[in-house]
């Protein structure tokens, strides 16, 4: 499997995207902008892409996890793995992701990368369906 770093308007970004919309249609998407964004990453497999995910600012010490998708199973685990590098090259020391509570598939799958529920990040405090985790890096 290859990833890629991309742009938020690479054409294989946002087909993951859209991919993800499809699987969870009530959800609203927003990306970041500007200095929030850390990285944008799409996976290939065979030059088809399989996975998008991408990492933004969360905090002086966070980098938080947004729009995890994987078409292939095993994809997830190492995108997350290339962000927590990304986050440990810029000497932060948590990674958090944040998701509703009612998606207790991602809620478990989160758990068992090492995830551990935490505080509610800034940006969700002001929402009661929401879950946030974090994993010390």
């Amino acid at each position: 499997m290859r990833l890629e770093s991309v742009s938020l308007s690479h054409p294989d970004f946002v087909a993951m995207l859209q991919a993800l919309q499809q699987q969870y249609p009530d959800e609203r998407r927003t990306l970041p902008e500007g200095d929030d964004l850390l990285m944008a990453l799409v996976a290939y497999e065979q030059e088809r892409p399989v996975g998008c995910a991408l990492l933004r600012t969360a905090g002086s010490d966070c980098a938080e996890i947004e729009h995890l998708y994987s078409a292939k199973q095993g994809t997830g685990h190492i995108l997350i793995q290339q962000l927590e590098s990304a986050a440990r090259d810029r000497q932060l020391g948590r990674i958090a992701v944040a998701t509703r509570i009612r998606y207790s598939k991602a809620v478990n799958y989160f758990l068992h990368q090492g995830f551990k529920k935490c505080a509610t990040l800034p940006r969700y405090k002001y929402s009661s369906s929401t879950i946030c985790l974090d994993k010390q890096l």
